[in-house]
């Protein structure tokens, strides 16, 4: 989900680091009467430091709202990321049903979705009452030049309604979602739109209804 490269390349220089203070810190080893000169930790325990540092920033860390040295937080792919955690309220208007002469969307609906959120990982799961569930298999949170966030995810919609299920335009299909996020991370606002079985699209809202 998040700028990788700038990310790994962080994780060889603390590595790097680690090992050079590691080199210069060392504790005397007698061997046959002889000290020599021995690194403080060993690579498994360095290994796991990092390991370590990795989940805490990953699951706690990266929720923060102040980043201390935000410039070089910012360099390094550490950015201050919106918190989208929790439940939220979907409601949204389809081209399904659609008014020609009025110019606007006659199909309405509501859902509900689950945002389960870490530094690494985005994933939206929910349903539209008893009509559908849904679930994404690809997201990201991107940054525009203005600062304002906005989140792009691709998911699968499998219908729960047997009639449904059977329909040539109403199987088990997949789409993509765009979202804007206001400032809080309480409300989310766009439009989504499906692959050619479906066919249709419309505007879409996330409203937070629960935080985690």
């Amino acid at each position: 989900m998040k700028d990788y490269s700038r990310f790994i390349t962080f994780i060889i220089f603390l590595t790097a680091g680690i090992l050079w203070l590691n080199s210069l810190i060392t504790c005397p080893v007698i061997i046959y009467g002889y000290s020599l000169p021995c690194p403080l930790f060993s690579f498994g325990t360095i290994a796991l430091v990092i390991s370590v540092l990795f989940i805490i920033w990953d699951k706690l860390v990266w929720k923060l709202k102040t980043i201390p040295f935000p410039l070089i937080c910012s360099i390094l792919g550490f950015h201050n990321f919106p918190n989208l955690n929790g439940e939220w309220a979907i409601t949204y208007e389809s081209s399904y049903k659609y008014d020609e002469k009025q110019n606007r969307y006659t199909t309405k609906g509501k859902g509900n979705a689950v945002i389960e959120q870490s530094y690494s990982k985005l994933n939206i799961n929910g349903d539209f009452g008893l009509s559908s569930n849904f679930e994404s298999f690809v997201s990201k949170l991107q940054q525009k030049e203005n600062g304002k966030w906005f989140l792009v995810y691709a998911y699968k919609n499998i219908p729960g309604n047997i009639q449904l299920k059977s329909s040539p335009n109403g199987g088990a299909h997949e789409g993509f979602c765009y979202l804007d996020i206001n400032k809080n991370c309480k409300e989310m606002t766009g439009y989504y739109s499906n692959d050619e079985q479906r066919k249709t699209r419309g505007n879409i809202k996330f409203k937070k209804s629960n935080s985690s």
